[in-house]
Formats: structure tokens, C-alpha cells, sequence
């Protein structure tokens, strides 16, 4: 860490743009999990619904800086573990916050980089050495281009089909 910024102006920065992350991530929810879920839904499948609008979710952040083919493959993982979470809550708010609350304390809490962009002020910095691997740490690009987030990502999903197999089975006669 290098440093910690607790000042008022760091705190009422922080406090302003809270509103700000949920917009964005809601927006984000809303295009591929709100919207384009369903409608592949109806054409297609549930499968094929989760896989295009997360592929979808992945590639909106191609143009991020200091993008890689891991990061975005870890991007398109979290588009699923959304996709599922909603499906077992029936709750876009809740991906939506989930969204919001993940880039905010990412960026504005710890400092790190979201999706390869600089957040502005943060109460803490964290700053990746420059010797750690990329795809441990997620490099530039933040920690949502880390091979950590990735498997914790994948270990999510998997609970979440189970719980999702689990309630099928419940609701059968």
C-alpha cells in the first residue's frame, strides 16, 4: 500500500460519487441482464441467453486500457456469475447494486484500477509491484483481470447453478 487518504476532501469525493458507480454498473445490468437476457431467452435458451449477454458484458470493456484476452475472459466470467445471481434472486436491483458496490469499493475504496481506468481519489492505493505477475495481480488493468478473481468467480458460479439445479428440483411435483 502506498497510501491512505482519509482527508475530508478525499472522504466528500468519495461520499459524491457513489450515485455515479451505481448508475454505471445499473446501466451495464440493465443492457445485458435486464434487456438482452430475456429476449435471447425467448428465442433460444437459458444457456445461450447467459453466454451471449455475458460475452456481450466482456467485450463493452475491449476498449478499456491495458485490456487483455485474460481480463476480459474474467469479465465475461462475472457476466455469468450476474447473470445466475439474478436468476436465483429474481432481483436486477441487486445485480445492479452488486455492479456498483464492486467498482466503487474497487476503485474508490482500495484505489485500485476498475476495468483498466484510474478512479480518481480513494481512501486507500494500492500499487501493483512491478515485478507481480499480471495475471495474478490483474496488472493495470485492476483485479478483475487477476486469475484469483477469476477462480473465485468460477467457484460463485458453480454454487450458483447448484443452488439454481436445487430450486428446480425443489419446485417439481
Amino acid at each position: 500500500m502506498q497510501v491512505i487518504d482519509f482527508s475530508v476532501t478525499a472522504v466528500l469525493y468519495i461520499l459524491s460519487i457513489i450515485p455515479f458507480w451505481f448508475i454505471q454498473g445499473g446501466t451495464e445490468e440493465l443492457l445485458t441482464r435486464g434487456w438482452l437476457l430475456p429476449i435471447i431467452n425467448k428465442r433460444s435458451n437459458l444457456s445461450v441467453a447467459i453466454g451471449i449477454s455475458s460475452s456481450l458484458f466482456g467485450l463493452m470493456h475491449l476498449a478499456n486500457s491495458h485490456v487483455t484476452v485474460f481480463s476480459i475472459m474474467s469479465i465475461i466470467l462475472s457476466g455469468i456469475f450476474m447473470a445466475l445471481y439474478m436468476l436465483k434472486t429474481d432481483n436486477l436491483w441487486g445485480v445492479a447494486g452488486l455492479h456498483g458496490a464492486w467498482n466503487f469499493t474497487q476503485g474508490n475504496i482500495f484505489g485500485v484500477a476498475v476495468s483498466g481506468m484510474d478512479t480518481g481519489r480513494s481512501l486507500f492505493r494500492f500499487v501493483n509491484k512491478v515485478d507481480a505477475a499480471k495475471w495474478i495481480s490483474g496488472g493495470q488493468f485492476g483485479t478483475e483481470g487477476s486469475l484469483l478473481t477469476s477462480l473465485v468467480l468460477l467457484v460463485g458460479i458453480i454454487v450458483l447453478v447448484l443452488l439454481l439445479k436445487k430450486d428446480l428440483t425443489v419446485k417439481r411435483p
